[in-house]
């Protein structure tokens, strides 16, 4: 064991180690055409989840994203400060170091060095696995540089650059197999500390690698266990577990720590069922290339099936690449033809079809994860072709490996070149063309937004507030007319001294003032914002199809004419007048809802009050809680409307006592108002019914539901209420 996995950095191994980072460095240059210097502050995106990262990296250029503590932005979601506490997030400690390099830099500058560092360090890794298995040098480099530029990571982007940080991937696959394969388990020695040390950064980092790796690591000690029954090994792989856990609650503390004295947020991270299907992994994809292919043919290919597939999900992430493509069918060839030959093969099978199969069952559409979700509830992991990743790094192990042995009695030139022209195919077959247009187009959408910013600044005082119209979710939110998700956070990327309105993760009541205001006519909506001390409406004129042009002229004729605007003409800033000693708005009051099980989110037609949105009640009795965050009792008035879609009595009980009953008819809606004394924390509200839930009348196959709460709000009373 010792032997099978001893490796020492020489001189040559450095020497490959400093290529592998020449090469990766030149090749995502020239894909990404960023070799100027010029072309390093452009940021790589700069629309939808690019804006979203490029925010996290601005907070933390500006100290307010800490890596393992509460994240509130105090330059966003004026005028208080903005929760990102709600939203999990992952890799803090890579996204502050590059706030630190945004900076000392600036915000295009680290975003490049971000993805480049991604790329660079998913090739060490690789290679690092590679020779910790003894396994050639040229063909380790090979392997490196194929993950590296994997589909799966060259077509991600800024958007999902965080997801592209899948170093853990090859050292994780390399601990299962030291774990579940290895002669002896011996805790404390480098290995074991190398496999510690993954599972640590697999915790911290991104959940699809930790969820895949931890079932990796169950099945083959399970495996083992039925084997040789062999109990140490049982020991050592619940020691990694706990600290792939220890690091895992250290990013997650706060979020968790959070939920627990305010109630989870139930809108921060929407996760339906439909999305794991969306969102699974097909195993088509895998084999075929995305539009963007150098080769015709298969980049036709791939738009005839882009436009004719039904479930679109993240389409052609999976692709292993016709180098992977190769190794997968070489992989199954092999292990079939072992399978079937038992008798005459003493070896073991190894362990790269199983594993891949297993992601298969786990992963694809209607697999053991859609299964979990339905039954159990488990919807956070919806991206399941994202367990793709582990596919790509076993079959190119595997080709790793079989080259490595052939390549023995070879003349030490002939495999490198043939590892070279390997690498070199599969590069050109990964590595999507470059788009020279793409570069100048995002640096004049940036200068536009940094002229602006300066625009504003100059206009406004520091610390000025500046609400944004429309409102848009911070988290994940719908695009509106021609503007796109998180285009609100474009002023701010280029600000140093001005606050805004959005950024604050939706799903707590302390913002719903802010969409009671954006439903006033515009010109009482200003005169409310002077009086809270805005200092400027904001619009994105790309959501409206007039570019907003018809409020812009009402405010100009109620007296507010100045204005600042961009060059490009997709944004504009009216000026207001603060008032001096500025009210804030009404945020304390409402109560965090949070709903248990058994109830479904949708839209329930009413007879008397029209389509809205509600929450299903789907089982007999139901629940659920609101959290009083005073240190002392108080009174909330509970305020909604009951509807039922069969005839039925329906009773709400609190504490052992009905406070409030109503025999309800098809289609009905009756009012639901009345107080209640609060204890400090969670305050729980049982729901009853008399007869069993049914679907509704004509509708034979949809959900079965009992009743339903619409508008329901509870918020609590002051002093001086009657």
């Amino acid at each position: 064991m010792r032997r099978r996995f001893c490796w020492r950095l020489s001189g040559a191994g450095l020497l490959h180690l400093g290529a592998i980072w020449i090469l990766v460095t030149v090749v995502w240059g020239l894909a990404n055409d960023r070799l100027s210097p010029a072309s390093w502050r452009v940021p790589p995106g700069y629309s939808g989840d690019a804006l979203q990262m490029l925010t996290w990296i601005r907070a933390a250029s500006e100290f307010d994203y800490l890596p393992f503590l509460s994240r509130v932005n105090p330059r966003l979601g004026a005028p208080y400060a903005a929760n990102w506490d709600d939203y999990p997030m992952y890799e803090p400690v890579t996204t502050f170091l590059l706030g630190l390099v945004a900076r000392y830099t600036c915000l295009g500058f680290a975003a490049n060095l971000g993805i480049l560092a991604s790329f660079l360090a998913s090739a060490t890794s690789f290679y690092a696995a590679c020779r910790l298995l003894r396994w050639r040098r040229e063909w380790a480099a090979a392997g490196a540089l194929l993950f590296a530029f994997t589909w799966y990571h060259s077509g991600r982007g800024l958007g999902h650059l965080l997801l592209s940080y899948d170093y853990t991937v090859p050292l994780a696959v390399l601990s299962v197999w030291w774990l579940s394969a290895g002669r002896r388990a011996r805790r404390g020695g480098a290995v074991f500390w190398l496999s510690a040390g993954t599972a640590l950064a697999l915790g911290m980092g991104n959940p699809y690698n930790l969820s895949m790796w931890a079932q990796f690591l169950v099945l083959g000690l399970g495996v083992r266990y039925l084997l040789e029954r062999r109990k140490a090994d049982l020991a050592t792989g619940a020691i990694l577990l706990a600290v792939a856990a220890a690091g895992f609650l250290a990013v997650n503390a706060h979020t968790i720590g959070y939920g627990w004295a305010h109630g989870p947020n139930q809108l921060a991270v929407i996760r339906p069922y439909k999305q794991l299907e969306l969102y699974a992994l097909k195993p088509l994809e895998l084999v075929l290339p995305p539009w963007q292919h150098r080769v015709s043919w298969l980049s036709d290919l791939a738009r005839e099936y882009a436009a004719a597939a039904w479930v679109q999900g993240e389409m052609f992430s999976p692709y292993l690449g016709v180098v992977g493509v190769v190794a997968l069918g070489w992989l199954t060839v092999e292990f079939g033809r072992r399978a079937l030959n038992l008798r005459a093969t003493p070896r073991r099978l190894p362990s790269h079809a199983p594993l891949c199969l297993w992601v298969l069952l786990y992963a694809a559409v209607g697999g053991l994860n859609c299964l979990l979700g339905l039954v159990f509830g488990l919807l956070y992991f919806r991206g399941a072709n994202r367990y793709s990743i582990f596919i790509s790094a076993l079959v190119l192990f595997f080709l790793v490996s079989r080259m490595s042995r052939w390549a023995r009695a070879w003349p030490r030139a002939a495999s490198y070149a043939l590892a070279a022209g390997v690498a070199g195919l599969g590069l050109l077959d990964q590595v999507p063309p470059p788009a020279k247009d793409a570069t100048p187009a995002l640096a004049r959408a940036v200068e536009n937004d940094q002229r602006f910013g300066r625009a504003l600044e100059a206009a406004l005082p520091a610390g000025a507030m500046i609400f944004q119209l429309p409102l848009m979710n911070f988290i994940d939110g719908d695009p509106i007319g021609g503007m796109l998700s998180y285009e609100h956070v474009r002023p701010y990327l280029w600000t140093e001294r001005l606050r805004f309105s959005f950024g604050s993760v939706q799903g707590r009541p302390r913002e719903d003032w802010q969409a009671a205001l954006a439903e006033l006519p515009v010109a009482p909506c200003a005169r409310q914002l002077e009086h809270y001390g805005f200092a400027g409406l904001y619009f994105n004129r790309k959501a409206y199809t007039d570019g907003a042009a018809a409020m812009l002229a009402d405010l100009a004729q109620r007296g507010w004419t100045r204005f600042v605007a961009d060059a490009a003409g997709e944004q504009v800033c009216v000026l207001l007048n603060p008032a001096p000693h500025p009210a804030r708005p009404p945020a304390d009051d409402a109560a965090q809802i949070v709903y248990r099980a058994h109830w479904s989110f949708g839209s329930y037609g009413l007879r008397d009050r029209g389509s809205r949105p509600a929450r299903w009640a789907c089982a007999r009795v139901t629940s659920l809680y609101f959290v009083n965050d005073r240190p002392q009792p108080c009174v909330f008035r509970v305020r909604a409307w009951v509807a039922a879609a069969s005839a039925r009595r329906v009773e709400l009980c609190a504490g052992g006592q009905t406070l409030w009953s109503a025999q309800l008819e098809p289609g009905e809606s009756q009012p639901l108002d009345l107080r209640v004394m609060a204890r400090p924390g969670r305050n729980y509200l049982r729901f009853q019914n008399d007869r069993p839930p049914a679907p509704p009348p004509g509708q034979p196959q949809a959900v079965r539901i009992a009743h339903c709460l619409v508008d329901l709000q509870i918020t609590r009373e002051s002093a001086a209420s009657p």
